[in-house]
């Protein structure tokens, strides 16, 4: 992560949180709602329900988030989670990581 990146994720930290991934984990319907709100804010705040890791590993959830929504930047902290992706970002031209 570049400095730039570092620095728009720090200026969340004290921010409330915009989303919460409750306990039916990383749906479709989540992560097409985060891609708009990435379309419109570079940078969202968010917690994660403890029960979500009663079936998933809180690092293959984190993979799975920052893979589906190519994040450039991702933080955790708890159960909270800061995401960064460059506004103006299409998901669909960007080719999978892997």
């Amino acid at each position: 992560m570049d400095k730039k990146i570092r620095d728009k994720i720090k200026s969340l930290r004290q921010a409330p949180v915009t989303f919460h991934i409750g306990k039916m984990g990383l749906t479709e319907k989540m992560i097409k709602h985060l891609d708009e709100r990435l379309k419109k804010r570079e940078v969202l705040k968010g917690r994660i329900l403890k029960s979500v890791f009663e079936s998933t590993s809180k690092e293959e959830l984190i993979s799975d988030l920052k893979n589906k929504l190519k994040l450039e930047g991702l933080e955790t902290r708890g159960y909270t989670v800061i995401i960064y992706r460059r506004r103006g970002k299409d998901t669909k031209t960007i080719k999978k990581n892997v």
